[in-house]
């Protein structure tokens, strides 16, 4: 008797110890299929290994959020974004791992007015924002934070007139620069007093713009052609060029470039399709991996493009051989391929697309998420519906 009760306070320690409490039919569950670590939302003690955890409070907004971008500082993220409780102005907010909290940076909403399509970068341990400034003509202005204080980078609205797209770069040498397209497409650096226009081009109507530099500090910038044919140029011995042949000539209207192994990268998609990707070998664009995968379920296998469930939003980051993208992804026309709608993470590395974690949170739609990485963490910013206020997610891997 006292054998069969030792059994039976065995069997409910262990289940207790695995964090399962259960009834007969969970009892039944448990001996055919046993929980695992990844089962039990708090086994990573808060690394963010195996699985997705907020940084610090969720949806720490006052409200909504748009154009987040995000960068690290120090192992803690930083994130910008259009604050519609400050009238859509600007603010930035830092997480201070010490007391597990966010905190603006300086005063919330510190534009002078609307800023949209924010882009933010660190240089040493200052932060530079650019963005798209409303009040000014929706030309760019560029604001730095230092020393607890901001300030503006130049002139405001230096590109003097409207933008249709535009991002800001740091390449190797820590120097800062800014490709637009104003009616044409151009590429400004800063020399620590002014904005120097370094040359243009003459171009169609470019969006979706992207700014990168390799190893030997060749500018590349990727953007999408009046929302159909995305490309490629490099400004390269004082003369801009093509990246030929482009890369997708079809409707894509959705275009990140970045830069893998020192080669051009580009990722397309658009609401109705999938989402795509393609790198420059030197002499072609070539589909990175072998295999065809949707997002979620990583399955269809079925040769050519890696491609993902219908994409809302995206976007892209590397570092080094690794590229992830961070998107709002969605089931189209009820696909039972797909898990539900959500937002997600994807990584390629060693040749092969896969998923990250399970689905970060809700879905997300355009102007809605960001993405960084350091040499151990993922982090994503997401202003998620329904609320739509921001969130910062990271994962370990």
């Amino acid at each position: 008797m006292k054998n069969i009760f030792f059994l039976i306070f065995l069997i409910i320690f262990i289940l207790s110890g695995c964090g399962k409490l259960v009834d007969a039919k969970g009892f039944n569950d448990f001996l055919t299929n046993p929980p695992s670590a990844e089962d039990d939302d708090n086994s990573d003690n808060g690394s963010g290994s195996g699985s997705w955890i907020a940084v610090g409070q969720s949806e720490f907004t006052m409200g909504e959020a748009k154009h987040p971008s995000i960068a690290v500082l120090n192992g803690e993220p930083v994130v910008a974004f259009q604050d519609v409780a400050y009238g859509n102005k600007l603010t930035v907010m830092k997480y201070n791992s010490s007391n597990n909290s966010w905190s603006a940076l300086g005063i919330a909403g510190v534009s002078d007015g609307e800023a949209a399509d924010i882009v933010l970068k660190i240089k040493g341990l200052d932060i530079y924002v650019a963005f798209k400034d409303v009040v000014n003509s929706n030309s760019i202005t560029v604001m730095k934070y230092s020393a607890g204080n901001w300030s503006v980078v130049g002139n405001k609205g230096f590109t003097a007139s409207s933008v249709n797209s535009f991002d800001m770069e740091i390449n190797n040498n820590g120097e800062i620069f800014v490709a637009c397209h104003t009616g044409d497409l151009k590429l400004y650096s800063w020399n620590g007093s002014t904005w120097s226009l370094v040359s243009s081009t003459s171009s169609n109507n470019c969006y979706y713009m992207s700014l990168e530099f390799d190893s030997n500090n060749i500018p590349y910038v990727g953007f999408t052609i009046n929302s159909s044919t995305s490309r490629v140029m490099r400004y390269y011995n004082s003369s801009w060029e093509i990246v030929s042949p482009d890369p997708y000539p079809d409707a894509y209207p959705k275009t990140k470039l970045v830069i893998k192994d020192d080669l051009p990268m580009i990722v397309v998609g658009n609401s109705t399709t999938y989402l795509l990707s393609r790198i420059f070998t030197g002499t072609n664009w070539q589909s990175l991996g072998a295999t065809s995968y949707f997002l979620c379920d990583l399955i269809m296998n079925a040769g050519g493009d890696s491609y993902l469930s219908s994409v809302r939003a995206f976007d892209a980051f590397s570092t080094g051989s690794r590229v992830f993208i961070v998107g709002g992804f969605y089931s189209p026309n009820g696909s039972d391929y797909v898990k539900p709608d959500g937002t997600y993470a994807l990584i390629y590395k060693n040749d092969t697309w896969s998923a990250l974690g399970n689905k970060i949170c809700d879905k997300s739609y355009d102007y809605k998420q960001s993405i960084s990485a350091t040499d151990s963490y993922v982090f994503v910013a997401v202003c998620a519906y329904p609320n739509n206020k921001l969130s910062v997610y990271k994962y370990a891997y």
